[in-house]
């Protein structure tokens, strides 16, 4: 008996102390964990900072890869990073602070507004998820050249990537914009060892592949760098994996090992001065004007633009038209007027119109795009279409001096421009050359 009480109270002491013990290991634990992520953050910190030629991102945005991608030029120093990117304006530098933080593990983020990286995140108008970037990464792997990052809200995976110790942002950047400034058409000739594929699409705009083959789709976003582009994961054809892509600039074409993808521009695309000159705008007739309206372009003031006079009822009306050198269209939007005859203080705003739909007035995301038809020998007019409608007419809606729209004594607005029917014979309609 004695024995066994006295196993019987070293049982109960063991059990009583069990709780201690377990507290105990988990404190010793968690310490360990903390202390963990500490130094991975300082071993991250001390990473970045180490670069003196910087890294570069390839960045994407859209759920799933679903937007365009975008490389950013990232240099770290004492707690600050400056950012130049492809973007927006190759040009704007941004310096602003950076913070490696801890979460579940480290996270790099960028607490105050960078001019070049927090646009891509933030919201817009009529878009409240802005086109889904990220500002905060999740840093998933490192070795002494690379960075493997997810972003936090989007969970797209990232890379960045050491650039040699004297590189200079500037003309990184310059590199891609040459590239991107060739890509002077969106589709291209895909053909493996000498064998042509298939033709398919690289949007500047969008920033994504897409092609059928070997029997299987792609829709894949890319990056740019100074010699060509990246794509977000592998084109593979024949069992081989094909990625990262450089420009020929005098053969117009992207080659990776025994891939070749060949810039297709086809007679509709023009360059853009061939849309220099007055053209006749066709649309129905005018009650009481006989004479055409006309439109006039020019080299516009800044980059892929033209500048217009539009010629309606004698009035001659400026106005700006962008120009797409991946399509070699023009388009003609939405936008206020000045109104040289002085009769309306607020001016005229041109806006798209459903005429089909009984002159309903659309909204200002809605154009007319021009492209040229060699056999025809005239521009071809194609408005969008969108859940509001389709535009087939511009008309100019008069403002007075309270910048409200002038209305007649019926109540009806008045329209001093009024081009219905741009799209009439099945959009056949449209510019007619008179400048040769």
């Amino acid at each position: 008996m004695h024995k066994k009480s006295l196993y019987t109270l070293l049982g109960l002491l063991a059990l009583l102390l069990l709780p201690s013990c377990l507290k105990d290991s988990k404190e010793i634990f968690d310490r360990s964990a903390a202390a963990r992520i500490d130094e991975l953050v300082a071993k991250d910190r001390e990473l970045l900072e180490s670069a003196p030629g910087g890294w570069r991102l390839q960045y994407y945005a859209g759920r799933d890869y679903s937007g365009p991608g975008f490389t950013l030029l990232m240099k770290f120093a004492s707690g600050h990073v400056t950012i130049m990117g492809d973007n927006g304006d190759p040009e704007l530098a941004s310096t602003t602070e950076y913070a490696i933080v801890k979460d579940q593990g480290p996270v790099l983020t960028f607490p105050t507004f960078n001019a070049v990286l927090h646009p891509l995140a933030s919201a817009s108008l009529g878009h409240p998820e802005g086109i889904q970037g990220d500002y905060e990464f999740a840093i998933l792997s490192t070795s002494t050249d690379s960075i493997r990052l997810v972003g936090k809200k989007w969970g797209n995976e990232m890379l960045l990537t050491r650039l040699p110790e004297k590189s200079s942002f500037e003309e990184l950047l310059l590199g891609m914009l040459s590239v991107r400034e060739e890509m002077t058409a969106n589709t291209y000739d895909f053909i493996l060892d000498g064998k042509p594929l298939a033709q398919g699409e690289i949007n500047t705009t969008s920033r994504h592949l897409t092609a059928t083959l070997e029997g299987k789709s792609y829709d894949i976003a890319y990056t740019f760098h100074e010699k060509g582009i990246t794509l977000q994961r592998p084109l593979v054809l024949g069992g081989k994996s094909y990625q990262s892509f450089t420009w020929d600039s005098e053969k117009k074409r992207f080659t990776s090992g025994g891939l070749t993808i060949q810039l297709f521009i086809p007679k509709s695309h023009k360059p853009i001065d061939f849309w220099y000159g007055t053209w006749t705008m066709r649309h129905n007739p005018i009650r009481g004007w006989r004479k055409p309206t006309t439109l006039t372009l020019e080299a516009g003031d800044k980059a892929n633009t033209l500048k217009g006079t539009l010629n309606f009822r004698g009035v001659d009306y400026k106005l700006i038209l962008p120009y797409d050198p991946a399509t070699g269209t023009i388009t003609f939007v939405g936008q206020p007027l000045h109104d040289p005859t002085n009769k309306y203080a607020g001016g005229v705003v041109l806006i798209p119109i459903s005429l089909a739909d009984g002159r309903k007035l659309l909204s200002t995301d809605h154009s007319i795009t021009f492209t040229w038809d060699e056999d025809q020998q005239q521009a071809i007019a194609k408005g969008s279409e969108m859940a509001d409608g389709k535009v087939d007419s511009f008309f100019g809606v008069a403002y007075g001096e309270d910048l409200k729209p002038v209305v007649d004594k019926n109540g009806n607005y008045v329209f001093p421009i009024a081009m219905e029917n741009i799209q009439e014979e099945q959009l056949k309609a449209a510019l007619h050359s008179s400048h040769g």
